[in-house]
């Protein structure tokens, strides 16, 4: 009888199990990836820098284009917010502003400053009259400034400019807020018993909210304060409109 030999039976193969890290192992992994983050952290820090460079380079390209005309006043203020800071540094003085000098020029604009006054500031400063740079309209500026009061009287010409003011800004806020939101951004302060309340009761009994901000808006005290409010002019008519209806309606 003849025997067939066995197959062998293939090794079981040894299951590998994780090895036992140290805590200190443990830890340099750790640093590790914490440096290979700062790493390109730095480097992102650092490719800012050069597009920030690259984009003040532009901005003193584009704005000194201009300059190898005549200086004009109304080239300067056709400019607005950062834009027009720089072009004045750039204009009358040949350089872009340093950030101390920005950061203060944007709060004179915050604080009600107009560009005008801004413009002539610069012209003023003692570098760009030891510069002596000539300024075509400059001199209608200044006339202008003499002129215009030093208060809120009538008459002449006013040192405040006019504001934007968005009236979604005003619909958004909630409705327990939404009085005192108005009187702050409209007229500047905050509103008085006898508004709150004459007010208050208004919108109760179903008067529209674009009504209100008209009424604050169009009254003498907002007036001075120059505040614009798109699209107000045809949505204050038929505010009324609808309001009225909608209280003849809920009389009947």
């Amino acid at each position: 009888m003849i025997e067939v030999p066995r197959r062998a039976r293939p090794a079981r193969e040894q299951i590998r199990r994780p090895e036992k890290r140290s805590e200190s192992d443990h830890i340099a992994e750790v640093s590790g990836g914490a440096a290979d983050l700062d790493h390109r952290l730095c480097a992102i820090e650092r490719r800012l820098e050069e597009l920030s460079e690259g984009q003040s380079e532009l901005r003193r390209t584009m704005i000194g284009q201009e300059r190898r005309g005549a200086v004009s006043a109304s080239n300067i203020l056709a400019y607005y917010g950062r834009d027009f800071i720089d072009a004045c540094y750039v204009h009358l003085l040949g350089r872009l502003p340093d950030e101390a000098a920005v950061w203060a020029r944007e709060a004179q604009l915050k604080k009600g400053a107009s560009r005008q006054s801004i413009l002539i500031d610069v012209y003023r400063s003692r570098e760009a009259r030891s510069l002596g740079v000539r300024v075509k309209g400059i001199k209608f500026l200044l006339l202008r400034e003499r002129m215009s009061p030093r208060s809120g009287t009538s008459g002449g010409y006013s040192r405040r400019e006019r504001t934007l003011l968005p009236i979604e800004r005003l619909l958004r806020s909630g409705s327990a807020d939404f009085l005192v939101h108005c009187y702050r951004e409209i007229l500047g302060r905050q509103p008085d018993r006898q508004g709150l309340a004459h007010y208050s009761e208004r919108l109760a009994h179903g008067m529209a909210r674009t009504r209100v901000i008209g009424d604050l808006v169009y009254s003498e005290e907002g007036k001075r304060r120059r505040v614009i409010v798109p699209g107000l002019w045809w949505r204050y008519p038929l505010a009324g409109i609808f309001s009225g209806r909608a209280r003849a309606l809920r009389s009947s």
